[in-house]
């Protein structure tokens, strides 16, 4: 089954844009967990809902490899890269496939920060934002959509799959009924290193509400 699937997923890899739909999540699957708190168990993962229930495949014929910190998965067995899973975890660390949002196809190491992966930094594709904003309807996606092409921090929500750049403007509008945070991020040098401290900040005030 895990074969067919796999299958299934690489032709839909190679498929044109113009031929492709959309899936939307179904929040009534059955699924394990509905929550991440920590790095999913070591293996690779097909789709999300793969994470949700803790259903990696083997990886043993697999190794990765890192480039100026963009994570390759390459098949020993074929010496070529596979560039078509969801994701993989080492077991310290989840890689996710950030191909649909970057400009360049490669795995980013992400942190867990409130129930979604964090991703220092992505390149994202200004085209495949826009794609993104129609399948999910995100504030954050189209405000990413509407820049060139550049460099910013991102969101995956580790249950629903939905992405989110946190972009200058998107942070603003986040932090908006917090002026002390808001002011905080205006002043500072708006690194992703910032970003993520003050995005604890944010995620320690609101739950604490």
């Amino acid at each position: 089954m895990k074969k067919v699937l796999q299958d299934c997923l690489t032709n839909y890899m190679k498929t044109s844009d113009a031929d492709k739909s959309a899936l939307v999540f179904d929040a009534n699957q059955s699924i394990k967990s509905k929550t991440i708190t920590d790095v999913p168990l070591k293996g690779i993962y097909l789709t999300y809902m793969d994470v949700l229930n803790g259903k990696p495949i083997d990886d043993t014929n697999f190794e990765i490899t890192n480039k100026k910190e963009k994570f390759y998965l390459l098949n020993k067995a074929t010496n070529s890269e596979e560039l078509n899973y969801y994701g993989f975890s080492d077991g310290e660390n989840f890689y996710i496939n950030v191909s649909k949002y970057a400009s360049s196809k490669h795995y980013a190491k992400t942190e867990i920060i409130n129930g979604k992966y964090y991703i220092e930094n992505v390149i994202y594709n200004s085209n495949n934002a826009i794609a993104m904003g129609a399948m999910f309807g995100l504030i954050g996606v189209a405000i990413a959509s509407a820049a060139s092409d550049s460099s910013t921090p991102m969101l995956i929500d580790c249950y629903t799959g939905q992405p989110s750049f946190l972009s200058n403007s998107e942070m603003k509008v986040m932090l908006s009924p917090y002026p002390e945070l808001l002011k905080e991020f205006k002043d500072g040098n708006k690194s992703s290193l910032e970003r993520k401290e003050i995005l604890k900040k944010y995620y320690q005030t609101t739950l604490g509400q």
